[in-house]
């Protein structure tokens, strides 16, 4: 996969103007890497794609994915809000998880209202746990009686655990419940899918509650596991 890769950009090199070669470069990068593989290449031919084909809403898409891969949730959030008018619905996902992950929940809860989403999205599973993520933390009577799922009962098992465990990460956060986030932390150390910015919202609520020892052992715990 590495060796493709390579040889993609080579001849992105030798024709930067081939959109095919690009999109497929992309294409490969969305489907067979692990962040932050390839990280830089990914970002710059993203960048490009969207100033060869601007008005391309499947491109567009492409590189919207590209960016979330990456975690540039700011960014996405700054491309896509002029364009929530027309949206497709794999555009819509994108801009509501990147407003969520960006910390920003009420205006996730705005546009779950206002965006018109499309049937597929709001049945999406991956939105439905964002949504319910929402629901435990910031929601309110109304959302918390929506049929979503229990992010607790994706904690451990099912096809979107990973992505259950970091929005549950958030919901602890928010409620200041300490111990519940770090054992959630602790799973994704155990499947090697924990991320440096899970460990400093863990860093951050240790400080708030006043275990700053406990939070400097992390922080050493993290550094010896190459974190």
């Amino acid at each position: 996969i590495n060796e493709g890769l390579i040889a993609y950009n080579m001849a992105f090199a030798n024709n930067p103007g081939n959109v095919r070669v690009v999109r497929a470069f992309l294409r490969q990068v969305h489907e067979k890497v692990e962040a932050p593989a390839f990280q830089m290449p990914a970002l710059q031919r993203a960048f490009w794609l969207l100033r060869l084909t601007s008005t391309n809403l499947a491109d567009l898409e492409l590189a919207a994915a590209t960016f979330e891969k990456y975690g540039l949730d700011q960014y996405l959030i700054q491309l896509l809000e002029p364009l929530h008018g027309r949206l497709t619905p794999g555009l819509q996902k994108t801009f509501l998880v990147a407003l969520f992950n960006d910390g920003r929940t009420a205006e996730f809860d705005h546009y779950w209202h206002e965006l018109k989403l499309s049937p597929g999205v709001l049945k999406d599973p991956e939105v439905r746990l964002y949504r319910a993520a929402f629901a435990a933390g910031w929601g309110t009577s109304e959302t918390i009686n929506e049929q979503n799922p229990r992010l607790e009962d994706q904690l451990t098992e099912g096809l979107w655990h990973v992505v259950a465990n970091r929005l549950y990460l958030r919901v602890c956060e928010q409620r200041n419940e300490v111990e519940a986030f770090l054992a959630t932390l602790h799973r994704l150390q155990d499947w090697h899918k924990d991320r440096l910015l899970d460990h400093g919202r863990g860093w951050r609520l240790l400080v708030a509650n006043r275990r700053s020892d406990q939070a400097a052992n992390a922080v050493m715990d993290a550094a010896g596991h190459g974190q």
